[in-house]
């Protein structure tokens, strides 16, 4: 059987979950059945320099002039023509379209040049949509509807988005498939051996990694280190904040007012933050809603502890109701400081969760297992057409 030629799009590297998902991919799809290619909308991001070296790479932002004035819609219809344009050029087989506005250009570009193809969610939609579609959602919201229904097949990272498809675009249970975020385990145990941070032995280290966005929850974590630091009197806490954003500036203010510049670092965007996770204490997870963390994923397979809130969707999924970590209810500060608390003060507990969680990563959630998933759906949508 001839190699199928399979155009994976995404809006850029950045640094995020998604972004780092899709380099999973393109790593790991099997090159003896299939031709990964890469459709950015920008070329940018720290992910950029991890695209394997045999993958084509194009933006459409590089391949299209932009015009001067950016009436409404005009940007979306050069990219849906571009789009169609590349995959005719390129001799596309197969479509992976991630994220839900490479969905939306993917769904109407293929209408006309009939391709088989994925459309991959990472994110409850419940949560995500009006975030994410931005201006005129209503006419947005419509077509992502339309574009997932029309797709071969839709894919999930977990049952939340699953449902969440179901809620917010009535797609078809019988062409929606989960296939979960992965790890290359092997890859992250060769990063976190590299320098390890110069950290004091004697305080114990709280991490997060994730963008400082709302979503992250970022300020129930820093009121819970308050009572941890301040009503508790538990000095020996420093909590490592690993991302950028957008409330950057409010975080650091809030941490200013209550005190714990003492206790809370900003690290800001680490390429590898794997070393930091390995030497980490704990992994606290604050967030008000995710699709399925990856960055928990990458948290047990470095042996940390873990402290989630129990949101929709993904980390009740990953930790298996509480086997491989805490769960705790989200917005809520005050749960969020006895779990850490507990944390800190049984270590014989963070010993086995950390050791359990591990191995459980490696036996579901490792890179091969789950790009062999996504695997068969290509094939299968192939075959189909065929």
């Amino acid at each position: 059987m001839a190699k199928k030629r399979v155009l994976f799009s995404i809006g850029s590297l950045g640094g995020g979950g998604a972004e780092r998902q899709v380099i999973q991919y393109l790593t790991h799809l099997d090159r003896s059945q299939f031709e990964p290619v890469l459709y950015l909308t920008k070329r940018e991001g720290p992910f950029l320099s991890e695209v394997p070296d045999d993958v084509p790479i194009a933006s459409f932002e590089e391949r299209v002039a932009l015009p001067r004035w950016n009436f409404p819609g005009a940007i979306y219809r050069l990219q849906v023509q571009d789009f169609r344009k590349f995959l005719i050029e390129q001799q596309i087989d197969l479509v992976c379209a991630v994220t839900i506005m490479n969905v939306l250009v993917a769904g109407e570009a293929i209408k006309s040049v009939n391709r088989p193809w994925l459309a991959v969610s990472m994110a409850d939609l419940r949560n995500e949509l009006k975030r994410e579609l931005g201006r005129f959602s209503t006419i947005k919201h419509h077509k992502l509807s339309r574009a997932f229904r029309a797709a071969d097949r839709v894919i999930a990272v977990s049952t939340g988005d699953r449902e969440g498809l179901f809620a917010c675009h009535q797609v078809d249970p019988e062409k929606t498939f989960i296939v979960p975020n992965s790890v290359d385990i092997e890859r992250v145990e060769t990063l976190a051996s590299e320098l390890s941070p110069n950290w004091d032995p004697h305080q114990f280290h709280i991490v997060l990694a994730g963008r400082l966005t709302h979503q992250k929850g970022h300020r129930f974590l820093i009121e819970a280190i308050d009572q941890i630091v301040h009503q508790q009197d538990l000095k020996q806490v420093q909590l490592h904040l690993l991302g950028q954003g957008e409330l950057g500036s409010e975080l650091k203010e809030l941490v200013r007012a209550l005190n714990l510049e003492d206790h809370i670092e900003f690290a800001g965007f680490i390429n590898n933050p794997f070393p930091i996770l390995k030497a980490a204490d704990l992994f606290c997870l604050p967030s008000l809603y995710e699709g399925m963390p990856l960055i928990l994923l990458e948290a047990m397979a470095c042996g940390v502890p873990i402290v989630a809130t129990d949101c929709p969707s993904g980390p009740r999924e990953l930790l298996e109701d509480g086997k491989y970590g805490k769960l705790v209810t989200p917005e809520n500060s005050g749960e969020l400081a006895s779990a850490i608390t507990k944390a800190i003060e049984n270590s014989a507990w963070r010993e086995e969760v950390s050791r359990s969680a591990k191995e459980h990563v490696a036996e579901k959630y490792e890179s091969n297992v789950t790009v062999h998933q996504l695997e068969n759906h290509l094939l299968e949508i192939a075959h189909s057409e065929g």
